[in-house]
């Protein structure tokens, strides 16, 4: 039985660390009996040994990082969209990897003083019986740029807030072919290209706020009264597959792709200043993508990805809402345990 932990921090607002520890105290939930039984038996200390701890220092690599990480959303109708984007989305950190967990500590880099985005991003993926990975995601931000492709000049609302909270989990059946560690530890180096499907599922809750509608004044208006957003709140769920990839490449690079679509429901309220109404159009499209380059020479290894998480949501009377969650990673890692050894085939 093997655990792995990919735990990515990014924020000062403590205040949401609440919602961290209750994620990492529900996930035993999705153990099996017998998984749950074993855990049970061991000792408090012996758990994070087994969970969280590689004693082999062959396994073991240290890395810097810069980042970027945003989460924008767009409102739109036949003919116009408004899009609101934060500020400061870039960082930098110090981290460490095995082939249990990855840690990796950054701070948000603010080149915008006067109009920043106040900001906590956290981000947890746990891999368990090689079969399974969930992803959980919390990310909360005040303060966005908007811009329009109509004539209305671009300018930063500070009391436009939203919060979101996704999980998301996929089952891979053929996980001996494919390793998600090797894609993001860096501390191996495959040695075959390899296709596999893999199919699961996602939860998310979105809430989006404001003092007064988000829409910037025009006249004539753009966009119709239910448009006129100063809170909207959406919880669903539903289903996905697509595919996991792993490109090798000549002279130790190797390239991974992977695309997930899905769709499924969600229950949404929206208001305005003087009325506030549930769309009728209860589905949500999602697509998830990532694509990662690796190049591995001796002891070190650097990788550049980026991935994005689309969700696509009707609102009714002809308008409609997408959110957009980005992130992309520039790593350098040094294995302190000797060379990286190669992925064996299967």
């Amino acid at each position: 039985m093997k655990y792995n932990l990919l735990i990515l921090l990014f924020s000062k607002n403590s205040q949401y660390w609440v919602y961290f520890i209750l994620l990492l105290l529900s996930i035993p939930n999705n153990l099996s009996a017998q998984t749950l039984k074993e855990l049970d038996s061991l000792s408090a200390k012996e758990v994070i040994d087994t969970l969280l701890i590689d004693r082999d220092v062959k396994n073991w690599s240290v890395r810097v990082y810069t980042n970027f990480k945003e989460q924008r959303f767009k409102l739109k109708n036949d003919e116009y969209q408004t899009e609101y984007v934060p500020h400061n989305t870039t960082g930098v950190g110090l981290g460490f990897a095995t082939k249990k967990l990855i840690l990796d500590l950054g701070i948000n880099i603010k080149t915008n003083k006067e109009e920043k985005t106040e900001r906590f991003d956290v981000q947890f993926s746990f891999l368990f019986h090689q079969h399974h990975m969930l992803d959980v995601s919390i990310q909360s931000y005040k303060g966005f740029e908007t811009r329009t492709n109509y004539d209305v000049p671009t300018t930063f609302r500070t009391d436009i807030s939203n919060f979101t909270n996704t999980l998301s989990y996929w089952y891979i059946p053929n996980s001996k072919k494919f390793s998600i560690l090797q894609l993001k530890t860096g501390l191996s180096k495959p040695t075959k290209s390899t296709v596999v499907l893999g199919f699961g599922g996602f939860l998310t809750y979105y809430k989006l706020k404001s003092d007064y509608s988000i829409i910037p004044e025009h006249e004539p208006p753009v966009y119709n009264d239910f448009a006129q957003l100063t809170n909207f709140t959406g919880i669903g769920g539903g289903i996905n597959g697509g595919f996991f990839s792993v490109i090798h490449l000549p002279y130790n690079f190797f390239l991974s792709i992977n695309v997930l679509p899905g769709i499924g429901l969600m229950h949404k309220t929206a208001q305005t200043s003087d009325l506030k109404y549930h769309p009728k159009d209860i589905f949500i499209y999602k697509l998830d993508a990532q694509i990662l380059l690796q190049y591995n020479y001796k002891q070190f290894y650097t990788n550049i990805s980026a991935g994005q998480s689309i969700y696509n949501i009707g609102l009714d009377h002809a308008n409609s809402a997408q959110f957009i969650i980005t992130k992309a990673k520039f790593v350098i890692g040094y294995n302190i345990g000797g060379y990286l050894k190669s992925t064996p085939k299967p």
